[in-house]
This record gives C-alpha cells, sequence and structure tokens, in this order.
C-alpha cells in the first residue's frame, strides 16, 4: 500500500523507470522504454522478457513456470492472462509450455493466452478471446476458443508508432 502511495507523486517516466528496474532486479528481462503500467501478477519474473516499447496494462497475470516472451512493440490490454501451464493427463504433473507474442501484436483486455500459444508478428487479439496453440497466420483473432476472423494489415517498425 505504501509503495501506490508513493508513486502517486512521481511523474509518469520516473514511475514507469523504476518499476522496469524492479522487474530487472527480480531478474525480468524488459527491452528499453516498456511500460508495465499498474501491478502485475508475476509468478517468475526470472522466465519474463519484455521487449522494448511494449506496453504491458494493468492487472496482468503471468502464470509463468514456462517462459512467456512479449515482442518489441506490442500492447497487452488490461488483465491478460498468461498461463503456461498444464498437466500431464496420466500423472498430473506440471507440464509447463512456453508463450510467444511477437512484435507488434495488440492483445484486447481479458484475453487469455493457453501454454504453447505462439502468435505471430503482427497478430490482434480481440477482448476476452481465448488462444491456444499456433494460429495459422498473422490475423486478427476473437471468440472461445480464438479462431481466425480477417487478415490484418502488415504493421511494424518505429514509424508506425
Amino acid at each position: 500500500m505504501i509503495a501506490i502511495d508513493v508513486t502517486e507523486f512521481l511523474p509518469y517516466r520516473l514511475f514507469t523507470e523504476l518499476r522496469r528496474q524492479m522487474y530487472r532486479l527480480a531478474g525480468a528481462r524488459i527491452g528499453r522504454a516498456a511500460c508495465l503500467y499498474g501491478r502485475q501478477t508475476v509468478a517468475y519474473p526470472e522466465r519474463l522478457s519484455i521487449g522494448e516499447r511494449a506496453f504491458i496494462n494493468a492487472g496482468c497475470l503471468f502464470e509463468n513456470e514456462g517462459l512467456v516472451s512479449v515482442g518489441k512493440r506490442t500492447y497487452v490490454g488490461p488483465r491478460v492472462s498468461f498461463l503456461t501451464t498444464n498437466h500431464d493427463a496420466l500423472t498430473m504433473a506440471n507440464a509447463p509450455s512456453p508463450i510467444r507474442v511477437g512484435d507488434d501484436c495488440w492483445i484486447g483486455g481479458n484475453a487469455t493466452l493457453l501454454p504453447g500459444c505462439d502468435l505471430a508478428n503482427g497478430t490482434i487479439v480481440a477482448a476476452g478471446t481465448v488462444m491456444l496453440g499456433r494460429p495459422h497466420a498473422r490475423g486478427l483473432y476473437a471468440g472461445v476458443p480464438g479462431r481466425f476472423k480477417r487478415e490484418t494489415p502488415a504493421r511494424g517498425g518505429p514509424e508506425t508508432l
């Protein structure tokens, strides 16, 4: 609670830089100018990688027994869940699988990325969508489970920001 009270008085840029440094001290790989806005739940910071200029909104869950990688210039909405653990059907032992989100992706609020999810560069995931596996192409995905809706135009690079 004290940290919240103190951060209300800090300039935004200073606050985001302090937050980046705290995650780095905990072992996460955080790119230059990345922004982790608000509180996040991160189980294993040493298994988290966030690319430069990425934006992670408040309330995200990184249940990262497996690696979670978020690409450059990717925007993640509030309360997105990155769930890397499944259970072996016979032994009920944890079976973590990594999640990779490419560069220049958008992930809408309350979306869930399940173990083994691998999003291509430029993919858009609608709010509330549940993604699993490796989608066949860059595009817009929506629904439960996430289904391909349409292609998206190529985006990327600093000139698009």
